[in-house]
Formats: structure tokens, sequence, C-alpha cells
């Protein structure tokens, strides 16, 4: 029974889907599906997270910060959907993190609500608290309501909107971690070899 509701949801999200990608294969493995299950429960997701976009700042060449995007989906990454945003808010060899993810995530999602693109169902945030605050800030001008959480990746920290004071610690072995930790430092490998993904860089939206 579980089998089928599994493979009856995989396949309604297959039909909805608006780009083809090898990231998905015929079958999704039962620790795949646990996770997600899992990731629901913990997190209070209306729906399994199928889709998952992760937020992280960088800087480049000690002046120029950029915004980063990556997407799972299923568990796994699809890098022809990864997107890198210039910062334009900040003046040349300005650094301000919190101003840079709001900027981010506004224009990402302005971007997915102008040509009707798939939201995901979990937005994670590279950062603690202040970081969420910003992100959320942003969904709120765009009067969108998305599933947002954060992870502080030094004291491996999730922390939930409404709960700066109240994060989850989950266990360094838990699957659910070890899947936010991949997603959150997928950003950094953009960077690292920029030659392995097709990448597109939005400097006018």
């Amino acid at each position: 029974e579980a089998a089928r509701y599994r493979d009856t949801i995989r396949a309604l999200w297959r039909i909805s889907r608006q780009r083809v990608s090898s990231t998905l294969q015929e079958d999704l493995d039962s620790e795949t599906w646990q996770v997600l299950n899992r990731m629901q429960e913990l997190f209070g997701l209306k729906t399994l997270p199928w889709r998952m976009d992760a937020f992280d700042i960088s800087h480049m060449s000690g002046h120029e910060t950029y915004g980063c995007c990556v997407v799972f989906e299923q568990g796994r990454p699809n890098p022809s959907l990864y997107r890198r945003f210039k910062i334009r808010t900040l003046q040349d060899g300005e650094i301000d993190d919190f101003a840079s993810m709001r900027e981010t995530v506004l224009r990402r999602y302005r971007h997915v609500l102008d040509k009707s693109e798939p939201m995901p169902q979990l937005t994670l945030i590279d950062g603690g608290p202040i970081q969420l605050e910003f992100a959320l800030e942003a969904l709120k001008e765009l009067e969108l309501e998305l599933p947002l959480i954060a992870l502080a990746e030094r004291e491996e920290l999730v922390f939930l909107p409404g709960r700066p004071n109240d994060p989850l610690r989950l266990g360094l072995d838990d699957p659910v971690l070890q899947l936010l930790q991949r997603s959150s430092h997928q950003p950094l490998r953009m960077h690292e070899r920029p030659q392995n993904f097709r990448l597109i860089v939005f400097s006018r939206l």
C-alpha cells in the first residue's frame, strides 16, 4: 500500500514538472522516500519536499558578491536548474550577507512567479535566524508563502520561522541533516568547479 501511494505521488510530480532532467530515476529508493517523509514530519510540511531550493552567499575576488540558488529534486542535485545572482544593492567592496540573502531570494522568486515556474516544497537558507528573517522579508514583499528553514553549519542547528531561540539539533548521523548539508554545500561547489555546471547569471532581473 505504501509503495502504491509513493508511486502515485511521484507520478503526479513527474507530470507537474516543467523541465526534464536526468536527475529523476524510474525508481525512488526506499531510503530517499524515508528521508523525505521524515523531513515533512520534522519541518511540518504540507507535502513531501520533492523539490528543495537552497540559498547561499559567496564572495568572489574580495569585492564581488553573488547569491546562489541550487535545486535538489528527490534528494538529488539538479545542476541544470542552478542559478547565480550578482548582487546589485551593495557598493563595490561592501559586504552584507543579510541584505544579499534578501536580494537573492527576492530576485529568485520574482523570476519564478513571472515565468510561472514550479515552486519548491522546501527552501533552505544557509545561515542562522537572522538570514532566515531576511529571506522571510523577501517572501513577504512578494506576498508569497513558502516553507523556509535555515541551517547554521558550524553548530549544525536547524532554525524554523518564529523559533529563533529554539532550533532543532539533529544527530550528525541523521540522514535529514546529511541531505541538508549536501544541499548547503552545493553553492560553494558552483564556484570551485564552475565548468561542471550550467549556470545562468541573472544580472538584469
